[in-house]
């Protein structure tokens, strides 16, 4: 949406022009999955800029049924609950997929790096842990 838009673009960096940091917007579902989680990232961290991005480029004459789609998604509590969900999620993950991606990756280092991200995505089945994510969510 926003790489599409030249439009879009423009209303983000203006919106965004006073901030201190800005990250550049990323799709969300590319086809590598190393670069997922700095793209969920990148989207909560600006979550209002986005919003009030895509909420502006509705209002304005020419808009498509797209933007008013995605912005529909994204002010459903349960888009930022799962947005919250995936990028802890994917962590782990995104990190195991760069180890077994290593040049001088070894067949037990992969198994043992295996065993601990599986120890670790366990460990997050908690209900404390859940309601950390829910804090989290409440801070958008």
């Amino acid at each position: 949406m926003f790489v599409a838009s030249i439009k879009c673009r423009g209303v983000f960096a203006r919106i965004t022009a006073d901030h201190t940091t800005v990250h550049k917007i990323r799709p969300l579902c590319p086809t590598r999955w190393l670069v997922r989680v700095d793209a969920i990232n990148a989207l909560l961290s600006q979550y209002g800029s986005v919003l009030d991005t895509l909420d502006e480029h509705v209002k304005s004459p020419g808009s498509n049924a797209k933007a008013s789609g995605v912005l529909h998604h994204l002010q459903r509590s349960s888009t930022v609950l799962g947005l919250n969900i995936a990028g802890v999620i994917l962590a782990p993950l995104e990190n195991l997929n760069r180890a077994m991606q290593a040049r001088g990756a070894s067949v037990a280092g992969m198994i043992e790096s295996v065993k601990v991200v599986s120890e670790e995505i366990t460990a997050m089945r908690t209900d404390e842990f859940f309601k950390k994510i829910l804090w989290r969510c409440q801070d958008l």
